[in-house]
């Protein structure tokens, strides 16, 4: 069981093999239940050869699965001949049929799992212990954390490789909805170190698209199901707007940065326009990252309104604050500064538009796909 297994690198094709030949009448209970635990060991070698050349923690992960199904064997086999030469099981030299063998391979998996979740922990500790990582302990960050989703090894499975990373999406939406959040605030107090705190919120979204942009590529080229496609076609769509937000963002900061070393400061009335102007773009990011994370049509359809009424915001108080400058209220030093700003703040509400329309062209065609597939059951 063990070598065909490992052979073949396959459990479910030898158990099928061992069904097939179950047909003959050839195989008994008791030539069976060594045979399948010997595949349930056999099956460790795909992640053991996996583990090949692979980080620590990978390799640990195979020898946790080849613990696992060890462990399990030996104890199932314990339990079950030792209640064997106490009870003389009749059944073991009965003949065993395909079901029969379904029903043996999980049960046994069942009852393993069921044994040795407890000790969970303590197959970690041990593997820790068995694969000892000789390099010195490197300080990861957040970003490398989220990037390691991006496993060149997951290519192969494409589908698993879009849901990882339109994870690492989000989390770059996410992000940036932080970083104009850290902008709104510095726009109504400037301080240094909130500056840079967000030029380095810019600059790690610039690694989240470096990286995403290459994964994705690579993940194009291979075969996708209709329901994958859409949903990378969102996630290479909406990378490009999620950056620009960004930017734009870092373009405010610079802005505010200009303002207060200027002699001359916004008028009152300017400054409570531009926090009106603020907060409005600040809601439509927050809905953008809500929609894109939870791939809603009803909040997605709800960020193009808004974006309408920040083009009327904006063409409003860019009006009132010419008039202004035209009546000498505001500096006129000041003047393309605050323009300047209302700008990246529309640009900023645009390109939410854009990841707004590309969630709801992913639910509609999903919805689409229902419909028809609901209409060819029908019929």
């Amino acid at each position: 069981g063990i070598g065909i297994t490992a052979l073949i690198q396959s459990s479910s094709a030898f158990t099928g093999i061992l069904q097939a030949l179950s047909s003959t009448g050839a195989i008994t209970f008791g030539t069976a239940i060594p045979v399948i635990m010997g595949q349930n060991i056999g099956t460790c070698i795909t992640a053991l050869l996996s583990s090949i050349g692979a980080e620590v923690n990978a390799k640990r992960a195979a020898i946790i699965h080849l613990i696992f199904n060890v462990i399990g064997t030996a104890l199932f086999l314990c339990v079950f001949y030792l209640g064997n030469a106490f009870l003389h099981y009749t059944f073991l030299n009965d003949t065993v049929n395909a079901v029969n063998i379904a029903i043996i391979h999980t049960t046994f998996n069942i009852a393993t799992t069921v044994m040795l979740y407890p000790f969970a922990d303590h197959l970690v500790k041990l593997s820790q212990k068995l694969i000892v990582d000789k390099k010195a302990p490197v300080e990861v960050d957040a970003i490398d954390q989220d990037l390691r989703l991006l496993e060149p090894r997951l290519l192969d499975r494409p589908d698993f490789a879009v849901q990882q990373a339109y994870s690492v999406l989000c989390q770059m939406m996410k992000l940036t909805t932080q970083e104009f959040e850290e902008t709104a605030l510095l726009i109504e107090q400037y301080t240094p170190e909130r500056h840079e705190k967000i030029e380095w919120m810019e600059r790690q979204v610039d690694r989240y698209e470096d990286a995403l942009q290459d994964y994705s590529v690579k993940i194009s080229k291979a075969s996708l199901s209709d329901n994958d496609a859409h949903k990378l076609t969102v996630l290479m769509y909406s990378l490009n707007d999620i950056e620009r937000v960004s930017d734009y963002g870092i373009n405010l900061a610079d802005q505010v940065l200009k303002s207060v070393e200027s002699p001359q400061r916004f008028s009152l009335l300017a400054t409570r326009e531009l926090k009106v102007y603020t907060d409005a773009v600040k809601e439509i990011v927050q809905n953008s990252y809500t929609a894109l994370e939870s791939l809603s049509y009803d909040k997605a359809i709800q960020i193009e309104p808004l974006e309408e009424c920040i083009d009327e915001i904006n063409q409003t108080l860019s009006h009132r604050h010419i008039d202004r400058l035209q009546n000498g209220e505001c500096s006129a030093m000041n003047g393309p500064i605050i323009i300047e700003m209302f700008n990246s703040l529309e640009r900023i509400a645009d390109h939410c538009s854009n990841i707004g329309i590309s969630v709801i062209q992913y639910t509609t065609q999903k919805y689409l796909a229902h419909e028809y597939q609901s209409h060819i059951d029908k019929s």
